[in-house]
């Protein structure tokens, strides 16, 4: 009988262990925010922000925008010429223009990376 409470003791000595082991995990991980929204949003934020960038999508808008730009260019003074150049280096400082057409880069390159 002797060899049955021992193994009792144990398994209920585990238990409680187990039990306050998983106690103060949660109370620290509480305390550190790990448990929280704010403490994975930054970085669900970042990742969600990658594939946006990546995305088809948004590197079709931004070419449409340096496509708009370029057709309405001949027509533009040097005030507006000015105002779409700081517009545009604005949008497009993160952007990747190796994917853009020939003309397209050319046109970035020239006339609002430079100031022609």
């Amino acid at each position: 009988m002797m060899e049955g409470t021992k193994l009792y003791l144990k398994v209920i000595g585990a238990l409680l262990l187990i039990m306050v082991t998983g106690f103060g995990l949660g109370f620290v991980g509480d305390a550190m925010n790990w448990w929280s929204f704010k403490f994975w949003a930054p970085k669900v934020e970042q990742v969600r922000y990658d594939v946006h960038k990546k995305s088809q999508a948004y590197q079709d808008g931004m070419a449409q925008q340096l496509a708009d730009a370029a057709e309405q260019w001949p027509t533009l003074n040097n005030t507006q010429k000015g105002s779409v150049r700081a517009v545009l280096r604005s949008r497009m400082r993160d952007f990747d223009t190796s994917n853009l057409a020939p003309d397209l880069r050319d046109f970035y390159e020239q006339s609002i990376k430079g100031n022609n």
